[in-house]
């Protein structure tokens, strides 16, 4: 599941906080792993995506042989 920013209605909240909040930087973490996995994934997909594109166009060309 997606990290949600944990700035919304938070009482502290003010410019530049980002810097010195514990909660934002546990955020920030999880947020990097999460958009690493998702990159991942991405990557997987499109290549098995490629992949099995590849293999119905040589199963293609073989028919019209």
């Amino acid at each position: 599941m997606e990290p949600v920013a944990p700035c919304k209605d938070c009482p502290e909240r003010e410019l530049g906080c980002h810097d010195r909040c514990e909660k934002y930087q546990a955020f920030r973490t999880e947020r990097k792993e999460f958009n690493s996995q998702m990159t991942a994934l991405s990557n997987y997909n499109a290549y098995v995506t490629g992949r099995k594109a590849w293999i119905r166009d040589n199963i293609d060309k073989k028919k019209k042989r």
